[in-house]
């Protein structure tokens, strides 16, 4: 099918997969007389000057949040492994700090945005609002795979797999070992210097 080839396809399909599953959970949930309100779900009241305060807000905080981690880690990573004249290390490094406050910033408004809009056409907001506006934000901003875009999803792919592990510890679906920590550290550090030695292109 050529008509479902581009990323922004992809993301509606993947948007409504995500809305049937949410609808049949949620009419199996109804069926329950005991589960007729869920703590997660509460009735939305639209504020359009709330709302577009917090878009900008989101953005602005962005582009600070990602100037102030990108600008120094750039200017030690270029000065210290770059090759090159000054003036084309201060171009990389403010070529970088752009490109990733620019991306987390327009991240957190297209997050936003999607979150509204969900909002309004379910009137009510619970977790599958902030599901969804993660998706679209995630696919259309950091869909792209080049330096930046990368070293972000990859930090923020290790932060969800430790928060998920948490989350299932102060559930108490499972306990915490030591041990376990101890064989993921060894675990994780094997893996990298075989890479690092044997599978030099990665």
């Amino acid at each position: 099918m050529k008509g479902i080839s581009s990323p922004t396809s992809h993301v509606f399909i993947c948007v409504y997969i995500l809305h049937s599953l949410h609808t049949l959970f949620s009419l199996s949930r109804s069926d329950s007389p005991s589960q007729t309100s869920s703590p997660m779900s509460v009735p939305y009241v639209f504020d359009w000057r709330k709302e577009l305060i917090a878009i900008v807000r989101g953005f602005r905080n962005g582009v600070v949040y990602g100037f102030k981690i990108r600008l120094p880690h750039a200017f030690v990573m270029t000065m210290l492994f770059r090759s090159g004249s000054l003036h084309d290390k201060f171009r990389a490094i403010a070529r970088a700090t752009y490109n990733h406050s620019k991306n987390l910033g327009v991240y957190v408004a297209v997050f936003k945005i999607v979150r509204l809009l969900m909002r309004l056409l379910r009137a009510k907001e619970d977790h599958f609002n902030t599901v969804v506006g993660g998706l679209v934000g995630g696919a259309l901003v950091f869909g792209h795979n080049d330096p930046i875009n990368s070293q972000i999803n990859m930090y923020v792919m290790s932060r969800v797999i430790f928060g998920f592990g948490r989350t299932l510890l102060r559930h108490n679906v499972c306990s915490y070992y030591p041990q376990i920590f101890t064989a993921f550290a060894g675990i994780v550090w094997s893996a990298v210097m075989y890479l690092h030695y044997y599978e030099v292109r990665i």
